[in-house]
């Protein structure tokens, strides 16, 4: 019971921080965090709009997106070449992301911002994104890098790298797992 009431007064603390941090930004820093949300907001909508000029020009000119494949890092030029060939962007809707929830962290001088959020997908389900924006001037954010991933709970982790593994080479592996053969300590 000690543990909870420690745990319960912990977490409590940490909220009472995160308030007042909120309430100790200066008007400049929550014009930035406004300036980032609205951004990322605007990504999102420009996407669901089919919007492409929109979205695209949300992102720097050396911008990366990581996409859900290990396959998709692309800079801007190869993420708009993908998205002009499969046609993403030629009807409404195209990409609907929903953010449910977003993080936002300033970096030195307000130049650059990480953040991550929570997005919904009706075929996907939740997911997150994460990344980086720079400033160049003003409050003039974009997208320097977007990472989208799948959130997997950890009690059904296993299930999904089972299904994404490729099968063990024969030879390989111990009980079809792909784990090298142990093998002993040599001396």
């Amino acid at each position: 019971m000690k543990r909870h009431s420690l745990l319960v007064s912990v977490c409590a603390g940490l909220m009472l921080l995160a308030v007042i941090a909120l309430f100790t930004l200066s008007p400049r820093e929550r014009d930035h965090l406004q300036a980032i949300d609205q951004t990322l907001d605007a990504f999102h909508q420009a996407a669901a709009d089919a919007h492409l000029e929109t979205y695209f020009g949300l992102l720097t000119d050396d911008a990366r997106f990581l996409g859900t494949d290990a396959a998709e890092r692309w800079s801007k030029a190869e993420f708009l070449a993908y998205a002009v060939e499969r046609g993403a962007f030629d009807e409404a809707p195209a990409w609907i992301y929903t953010p449910t929830a977003r993080h936002i962290a300033l970096g030195p001088a307000a130049r650059t911002a990480w953040f991550d959020e929570v997005l919904t997908h009706d075929r996907y389900g939740t997911l997150r994104g994460s990344g980086v924006l720079t400033r160049n001037t003003g409050t003039d954010w974009k997208i320097a890098q977007y990472n989208l991933t799948f959130l997997v709970p950890n009690d059904r982790a296993q299930a999904v790298v089972d299904a994404i593994s490729p099968p063990s080479p024969p030879g390989r592996g111990v009980g079809g797992e792909g784990r090298p053969e142990a093998t002993e300590p040599s001396q």
